[in-house]
């Protein structure tokens, strides 16, 4: 009797080990050592393969957001006042959504977003849409860099790109490096 020489390979994204974000592909290798009884590999397996993926990964904005360290308020001076060239950004969790801010004076909410989805794109990357009051939605990706965040690129649901490589289009400058001023705890 031969023993059964084969094993099964799960891998998500382009590294391993790292659990599977949501609509994150994944790739099931079944290796078959030549030479060893054929093997029936039952559709279990792929129904394993998928749970395995499915029970790690994200399963919204709000678990993404965690996940990545972004709930909270963010600044590129938390020491400074909030100005227009040293806004507040917030992401709070309010009755399970995410909901986004900005402040340039610390009293007025110039921007209120509710993030309809998220998707973690590497250790160091987020995509998410944020959907504004009449349906004006914002595909945003962020970078995560020393426990430091920065916009990379930014595309409205007209079509317009803000921030395109780390650049607001509008200006030319690039775009701000926020540090996390307070965590909240929900």
């Amino acid at each position: 009797m031969h023993p059964r020489q084969a094993s099964v390979l799960l891998t998500c994204g382009n590294e391993m080990p790292r659990p599977c974000a949501q609509n994150d592909w994944f790739r099931v290798q079944i290796v078959h050592k030549q030479g060893s009884p054929p093997l029936v590999i039952p559709a279990a397996v792929a129904v394993l393969a998928l749970w395995t993926c499915s029970a790690f990964a994200e399963t919204g904005p709000v678990e993404a957001f965690r996940t990545f360290g972004l709930i909270g308020t963010w600044s590129p001076d938390c020491q400074r006042e909030p100005a227009p060239d040293n806004p507040r950004v917030s992401w709070n969790v309010i009755d399970g959504a995410i909901i986004h801010t900005v402040t340039f004076d610390g009293r007025t909410l110039a921007l209120v977003d509710t993030v309809s989805s998220a998707e973690i794109m590497d250790n160091d990357i987020i995509r998410f849409t944020a959907v504004r009051a009449g349906g004006f939605a914002l595909i945003t990706t962020l970078r995560i860099m020393n426990g430091r965040i920065r916009t990379i690129r930014s595309k409205g649901s007209d079509g317009r790109v803000y921030y395109d490589h780390a650049v607001e289009l509008a200006t030319g400058k690039p775009s701000l490096i926020d540090e996390h001023c307070a965590a909240v705890i929900s």
